[in-house]
């Protein structure tokens, strides 16, 4: 199965079964996927991609609204944690502290 995980899901809990495979899509370029906490449970499948930049995003360099994918597998059962940080909101904008770091925990079931 595929479970897509967003900005919406930052501080939240995802659940999965070993073997689903779960795309994270954040809407800003300024996101670094670091990876999760428990690689054993959950593997990173390679580095965060570009997607297409949507229409209401202007081709203006900075803006960082072209979302990035970072797809994970679940391998075994447990509870891993992925993470994402960011410094800037926009060119020239510092994030506030809230807006820093993106969390979701993901339960999988074997």
């Amino acid at each position: 199965m595929m479970i897509v995980v967003r900005d919406d899901a930052n501080g939240k809990t995802v659940s999965a079964s070993a073997g689903d495979r779960i795309e994270l899509i954040l809407s800003s370029s300024y996101w670094h996927v670091t990876g999760n906490s428990a690689p054993s449970v959950l593997r990173q499948d390679g580095p965060t991609v570009l997607l297409s930049r949507p229409s209401g995003c202007p081709d203006i360099p900075g803006l960082g609204c072209t979302p990035v994918r970072t797809d994970f597998t679940a391998l075994a059962g447990g509870t891993t944690v992925i993470t994402a940080r960011r410094a800037a909101c926009g060119e020239a904008l510092r994030c506030k502290p809230g807006q820093r770091r993106f969390t979701v925990n993901v339960v999988i079931r074997d």
